[in-house]
C-alpha cells in the first residue's frame, strides 16, 4: 500500500521531470528533416510547433527561442524516434495528430479510405508528410516515464491541438469539429450507398458531402451539406427520377 509520503515523493519527482521537459521543449524547435536524425528510441515527450500564420485561430503558447513559433501539440512516446517517424510522418491510422491535421485542413482536400478505420489514401499520406515538413517543427526531451510528464504538461501548456488531458474550457472548438469531419468522411463498405457523398477517385475527400469545418474571425462553424448525389436522383416536384423497373 501506498503511503502518504510515497505519493507525495512520486508527485514531486514527477514535477521535476515536468521542469525539465519544459525546459527542453521549449527550446529551438527544428526542421523535421533535422529532428529526425537526432531522435533516439528512448521514451519521452516531444512538442509540435508552427509558425502563427499556420492556424491563427489556434493560438498556442509562444516559443521563447523564436517569438514566430507558437506549440501546437504535446505528445508522447515510448520510443521517440519511432513515434516520430514510423507514425507522424507516416501513417494516419496511428497518428492523432495526423488525423486532426487532415481535419483541420480542408483547403488541401484530403481524400479518405476505409480499411478498419478512416485512413488518408497513400498519395495523400504523402502529401501530407509533405505539408508538416514544410510547416512544422519540433522539439522533445527524453524520459523513462513519460506518461506523467505528458499529462502534467497538456495541462500547464493546454497546446490547442491536444484534446485529451485538456480542462474542458481550454478545448478547441475548431479542433473537436476536425477530428469529427475526419472520423466521418469514410465508413465500412456496407453503408448505404444513398447515403455516402460523392466519392473522388482514389477516396473520398474531406470537401462537401462531409462535414466540414470552416474559420471565420475565430468562428468555426461545422456544415452538414446534404449530398449532390440525392438531389440529381429526384426530378421535378421531389419525384424519382428514376424509371421503374420492369414487371
Amino acid at each position: 500500500m501506498t503511503t502518504p509520503v510515497e505519493r507525495s515523493s512520486d508527485v514531486q519527482t514527477a514535477h521535476v521531470g515536468a521542469q525539465q521537459a519544459l525546459r527542453l521543449l521549449f527550446g529551438v524547435p527544428v526542421g523535421l528533416d533535422v529532428a529526425v536524425k537526432g531522435l533516439r528510441r528512448g521514451g519521452g515527450v516531444y512538442g509540435w510547433w508552427a509558425a502563427a500564420s499556420v492556424f491563427p485561430d489556434l493560438p498556442g503558447p509562444p516559443n521563447p527561442q523564436d517569438s514566430s513559433l507558437r506549440l501546437l501539440y504535446v505528445g508522447r512516446a515510448t520510443s521517440l524516434r519511432g513515434r516520430v517517424m514510423r507514425n507522424h510522418l507516416r501513417r494516419s491510422g496511428q497518428s492523432t495528430l495526423r488525423r486532426t491535421l487532415a481535419g483541420l485542413l480542408v483547403s488541401e482536400g484530403y481524400r479518405t479510405a476505409w480499411t478498419n478505420r478512416v485512413v488518408l489514401v497513400a498519395q495523400d499520406e504523402v502529401r501530407l508528410t509533405a505539408w508538416m515538413h514544410a510547416h512544422l517543427r519540433l522539439t522533445w526531451a527524453e524520459d523513462p516515464e513519460p506518461v506523467t510528464i505528458e499529462a502534467e504538461l497538456v495541462r500547464r501548456l493546454h497546446p490547442p491541438l491536444n484534446v485529451h488531458g485538456v480542462d474542458p474550457e481550454h478545448l478547441q472548438a475548431a479542433v473537436v469539429a476536425a477530428k469529427h469531419a475526419y472520423n466521418t468522411a469514410s465508413g465500412p463498405a456496407e453503408s448505404s450507398p444513398a447515403s455516402e457523398p460523392e466519392v473522388a477517385p482514389g477516396g473520398r475527400a474531406l470537401t462537401p458531402g462531409v462535414c466540414c469545418v470552416r474559420y471565420s474571425t475565430g468562428v468555426v462553424a461545422v456544415m452538414s451539406v446534404v449530398v449532390e448525389r440525392i438531389a440529381r436522383s429526384r426530378g421535378p416536384g421531389g419525384a424519382s427520377a428514376r424509371p421503374a423497373k420492369s414487371p
